[in-house]
């Protein structure tokens, strides 16, 4: 459970920095 709980938690993470590096993107290219 801890290695499984370890991995989603990067996941999430991993999906955080994406959605927020798009967002910035976005804003600049606007």
């Amino acid at each position: 459970k801890s290695f499984a709980d370890t991995l989603e938690r990067a996941g999430a993470r991993a999906k955080l920095i994406l959605y927020e590096g798009k967002t910035h993107t976005d804003l600049f290219l606007q």
